[in-house]
């Protein structure tokens, strides 16, 4: 299932890549303010599904 792949996905970052779930819908914005809350990072980068990191 997908959610089986993401959490193995998740795995491979050893605690460096979390998931936070609100336990109800929340639109797009706050659910980049709640990760922006949670997050513990200098920078914080938000991807939408059509960019594409190239390093």
């Amino acid at each position: 299932s997908l959610q089986e792949k993401l959490e193995a996905y998740i795995k491979r970052w050893n605690g460096i890549v979390k998931l936070y779930r609100t336990g109800k819908r929340v639109g797009l914005i706050e659910a980049r303010t709640i990760g922006a809350q949670k997050s513990m990072g200098d920078v914080i980068i938000v991807l939408d599904a059509h960019c594409e990191c190239v390093c």
